[in-house]
């Protein structure tokens, strides 16, 4: 070997010491950070990966140090990099050895120009993917409650009548209290139209209205849709759901038929307003709530207290505040404005080229007891309309749309006995409800056995 040879190893020797010096002062440092390191040179060949790069993808030490990566992950961002010597910066991957993903970013090497490999470096993203995914889950299950928000106002409330002039004054003055307020009145008054206009007249108007009918449900599940639950907490529980106490927190929950909830039930979400707290199914963190609450009944709230169907904190909670909405026999001055509105939904919805109704017709719909209040109104004009075959509604075809035949009855009050009957029925299920819990309960009520209901029900076509 010449002296030239030699003193060519022995730099080389130098380097070499040099460059294994300097990857010892490296490696220290490059093992203290979060992200995952891999580097290999420039024919692919993997000269370096950090533990946390192991630990983040879940692959062995073996499978990768002295490998080349064109033989180990061939379609993997650090080949892209060696191939087209360009960066690709953020890109989620999956990783290879684990069910999970990944920032992924690749950066080719260069010395002097000269391309010398490169490197990629992860950053796990499962928790923060998982995080996401959560949160527009629970804003899909917003979007979908936030469209059943409020949509009337007090100058959507017909109100010619003396007493319906000072109750839409009374809801104007309610609406910026925080204290809950109860609706009262009849089935049909349109209490759900009120609780809207208290909402939207309110502070509140840019936050969620949220209804939710207490009859539909049995007392176990009142108790996950309004408190939530966290995941696991029960077989069926697949995923954490926020419950409507806290959806309603900046907003207005509406509480239809409150007087349905069991009286554990009705002490449970008074706690939890008084406290304004809430503790999810599963959970013992207290979440804070401050929802404003409207709540309704078809019975007033002292009837209802004094028959043991509202306990006793519920009673003082919201007897500061009733409103009593009068059915609609009590607002005859009302009634032609609101067959006006009807009309004129019900033309255009059904295509009818209708353009008025005679004055002996408004008569007769003023004259009528509509015991079913507005609800049953719209329903029938809605069945005038599409059977109207003239451009002007007559007394004739009021008179043949009505449940029974008004003309020849001089007292309304009388009707025949299938009638009485059928619409006992149907006030008893419009109260405890078209369940089979509330089923049960509308025939023992009406001193029937079920099964007689159900035949009756099937008889009238309720």
């Amino acid at each position: 070997m010449n002296t030239h040879e030699t003193n060519e190893m022995d730099l080389m020797e130098s380097i070499v010491l040099s460059l294994n010096k300097k990857m010892r002062l490296f490696e220290p440092v490059l093992e203290t950070i979060e992200e995952g390191i891999e580097i290999c040179d420039e024919n692919g060949n993997i000269l370096y990966a950090n533990n946390n790069f192991f630990k983040l993808s879940g692959i062995k030490k073996e499978e990768r140090l002295h490998k080349n990566i064109f033989d180990v992950h061939p379609e993997g961002v650090l080949v892209e990099i060696l191939r087209t010597k360009q960066p690709k910066v953020n890109i989620v991957t999956a990783t290879p050895g684990r069910i999970g993903e990944a920032f992924t970013s690749g950066y080719p090497l260069f010395a002097g120009g000269d391309f010398l490999g490169a490197v990629i470096i992860i950053k796990d993203l499962s928790q923060t993917i998982d995080i996401s995914r959560k949160y527009n889950k629970q804003q899909t299950y917003l979007t979908e409650i936030y469209r059943n928000t409020a949509k009337f106002v007090v100058s959507d409330i017909v109100c010619e009548e003396p007493k319906m002039k000072e109750l839409v004054q009374k809801i104007l003055e309610l609406s910026d209290i925080l204290e809950p307020v109860v609706l009262q009145g009849e089935t049909g008054v349109g209490k759900s139209m009120f609780a809207e206009a208290i909402h939207l007249h309110s502070s509140r108007n840019d936050s969620p209205f949220i209804r939710f009918n207490c009859s539909k449900y049995t007392d176990k599940e009142v108790k996950y849709l309004l408190f939530g639950y966290e995941k696991n907490a029960f077989p069926e529980a697949s995923r954490t759901k926020i419950g409507l106490l806290e959806l309603a927190s900046k907003g207005t929950l509406y509480l239809d038929h409150i007087d349905r909830l069991s009286l554990a039930t009705q002490t449970e979400i008074v706690h939890a307003l008084t406290e304004k707290v809430v503790k999810r199914i599963g959970s013992t963190l207290p979440i804070p709530i401050e929802p404003r609450i409207v709540a309704s009944m078809n019975t007033k709230l002292e009837e209802l207290y004094e028959n043991g169907l509202i306990s006793d904190m519920m009673f003082h909670y919201l007897k500061a505040n009733t409103l009593e909405i009068i059915p609609l026999r009590e607002r005859k001055k009302d009634i032609p404005n609101l067959v006006d509105v009807f009309i004129k939904e019900y033309k255009q919805e059904y295509g009818k080229p209708i353009k008025g109704i005679t004055k002996e017709a408004i008569s007769i719909l003023t004259e009528y007891q509509w015991s079913g209040n507005i609800r049953e109104l719209k329903n029938i004009i809605s069945r005038i309309v599409l059977n109207a075959k003239d451009e002007i509604i007559s007394k004739e075809l009021v008179i043949e749309c009505l449940p029974f035949d008004f003309g020849d009855r001089k007292h309304q009050g009388l009707m025949s006995l299938q009638e009485a009957e059928k619409k006992a029925i149907s006030r008893a299920l419009d109260y405890y409800g078209h369940t089979l819990k509330g089923k049960k309960q509308a025939a023992e009520m009406l001193n029937v056995s079920l099964g007689t209901l159900y035949n009756k029900m099937r008889e009238y076509n309720i």
